[in-house]
């Protein structure tokens, strides 16, 4: 009864991913979707993520299949390791160059027995920084706009904000339309969280901006996917009613 019961908490916390064990080994290349990123959030280095799926599964790599990651100015591969929670699998390396502008990262499938899948690359964007708003500041959800500014980089990047916290809905997110170096937030756009004891407190929340350049996936995976390299700064701020 509690193997039962713990199954029952898996898949009904991991809903979007399923509970099935899918094994790389029983599946071909061309039945696959991946899902990969480089992120950078400061410094020299960047982190490589990749998932593969089919369907709602997520794969773990069996049968000699592995993944690598590296860069063109260190090219050597490097193993990226497993990990796993609450039914989402997937697997990391760091790259201690990746956060490098204009650096190309590779991330490669190698299988056994099966088709490879060895060309998903992105290009690295350019950094930046944050330059508001200041961390710790507190703005009202009703009442004060959040101005978010940063290091313009005169390129059409695609950019991104969001913010999360215990006291707000889970994720607000939005486009940023260009690449100005400021986003507004609008007062009454981060709603109080709906939940539990937590709709009408303040709390630390993380405001996040990324620039990101999207890459090209390796076309052996038929079910298609991205990958895309990002820089990613954050700030934290208090959120009030």
């Amino acid at each position: 009864m509690r193997s039962g019961t713990i199954l029952m908490a898996c898949c009904a916390a991991a809903f979007a991913a399923g509970c099935a064990d899918v094994k790389s080994s029983d599946v071909k290349t061309s039945g696959m979707s991946a899902s990969m990123q480089v992120v950078a959030n400061g410094g020299t280095s960047a982190t490589a993520t990749a998932s593969v799926t089919v369907g709602t599964d997520y794969v773990e790599l069996s049968g000699g299949d592995a993944l690598t990651a590296n860069t063109t100015t260190s090219p050597a591969p490097i193993a990226m390791s497993e990990s796993k929670l609450l039914g989402i699998i997937s697997y990391a390396a760091t790259l201690g160059d990746g956060a490098a502008e204009g650096n190309e990262s590779r991330i490669t499938y190698n299988r056994s027995g099966n088709t490879s899948a060895p060309n998903s690359t992105c290009t690295m964007p350019a950094p930046f920084n944050l330059t508001g708003p200041s961390a710790g500041a507190t703005f009202s959800r009703s009442n004060q706009d959040i101005v978010v500014s940063w290091d313009a980089s005169g390129k059409s990047s695609p950019m991104q904000y969001q913010a999360k916290g215990d006291c707000i809905d889970t994720v607000q997110a939005g486009t940023i339309p260009a690449d100005t170096g400021t986003v507004t937030i609008p007062k009454g756009s981060i709603h109080a969280s709906t939940s539990g004891s937590n709709a009408s407190t303040s709390c630390a929340i993380t405001v996040t901006v990324t620039r990101s350049s999207a890459g090209l996936l390796d076309p052996a995976f038929g079910g298609g996917g991205s990958i895309s390299c990002m820089q990613q700064r954050s700030v934290q701020v208090q959120s009030a009613p």
